[in-house]
């Protein structure tokens, strides 16, 4: 394993809630699809944590208009891990998914994830 739990503090309380929202899908306004699986989020929290979801959803790109992204070439267990990072700002078990997310890290510049 090259990568495992982060000794990280543990996620805020609005973090953990905002995660809870996307889990159920409550007061979601962008749809990923990862693999053929959908994935609702906060445009607000996934640009706060990505420069390029930010350039993304704060454009004219279709994603902003549609409010729907279609993610290329990962796994969806990865991007639901990649996505549990951006609101938890950790990842509680990287189920081997390593190479996925250090790959997403990079493709949308989330430098953190590395770290």
């Amino acid at each position: 394993m090259l990568y495992g739990p982060q000794p990280s503090m543990p996620a805020s309380p609005l973090a953990v809630q905002l995660h809870d929202a996307r889990r159920s899908g409550t007061m979601c306004d962008v749809v990923f699809v990862a693999d053929g699986r959908e994935f609702h989020a906060h445009k607000a929290v996934v640009s706060a944590r990505s420069a390029v979801f930010h350039s993304m959803f704060g454009s004219t790109f279709l994603e902003a208009r549609d409010g729907r992204a279609v993610i290329e070439g990962v796994s969806a267990n990865a991007f639901d891990k990649f996505l549990e990072f951006l609101y938890l700002d950790h990842i509680s078990d990287w189920g081997e998914l390593e190479l996925e997310l250090l790959q997403l890290a990079d493709r949308y510049m989330v430098d953190h994830l590395k770290v």
